[in-house]
């Protein structure tokens, strides 16, 4: 017998009592390590989708940025629109009502005047109870006119009579085309391109 091999039976009982629980140390450490390897890279990847998740929501916030800046400048488009509307009937009805052979297009006027019932949907209640009054104004002036120029039985005291009525509603008319811009000033600006007074 070998020296080694005397040896190994010398001490076989020596190492057979040492060998299961030196297994389990090298199992558990085994365990360890594979259980600190698992943890480390759950944790990278919670560290990753923690980033994702930060990226996602500054892109959703973007998203919503973008939105509403479309939504304001929709509405803006919107009002603009109108305000254009009302002021291109104003100048009509002013500079035509009065011309005896001008051509005053009612039914344009009654198609640009459809536009303003639009209002209540992008105007405060200020500016729709402002375009409520001056519908009612131009609807007016529109039947003085017609009034004055197929007006065939009045008498010389009752034309001249309707004729400062037509000049007086145009004038009122002209006046609320002039103030248009202070009217839809705080619906139409942008405050924060607007300096205070100083």
């Amino acid at each position: 017998m070998s020296g080694l091999s005397a040896w190994c039976l010398r001490h076989y009982d020596v190492l057979h009592d040492f060998a299961a629980p030196l297994a389990t140390v090298i199992a558990a450490g085994a365990a360890v390590f594979v259980t600190w390897k698992l943890g480390s890279r759950q944790a990278q990847i919670a560290g990753q989708q923690a980033t994702t998740a930060k990226l996602q929501a500054a892109i959703a916030k973007q998203q919503a940025d973008t939105a509403l800046d479309r939504l304001r400048y929709d509405l803006f488009e919107r009002r603009h629109f109108i305000y254009r509307t009302v002021h291109e009937i104003l100048s009509t009805v002013v500079s035509n009502a009065m011309a005896a052979g001008s051509a005053l297009d009612i039914h344009d006027i009654a198609l640009k005047l459809l536009v303003l019932d639009e209002a209540r949907f992008f105007f405060p209640p200020r500016i729709c109870d402002f375009l409520e009054t001056l519908h009612g104004d131009v609807e007016h002036v529109m039947q003085l006119r017609l009034r004055h120029l197929v007006s065939t039985s009045s008498t010389a005291a009752e034309m001249a009579l309707a004729g400062d009525e037509l000049v007086s509603a145009l004038q009122r008319l002209d006046q609320t085309r002039r103030n248009l811009p202070a009217i839809f000033e705080d619906a139409l600006s942008f405050r924060q391109l607007i300096r205070p007074p100083s």
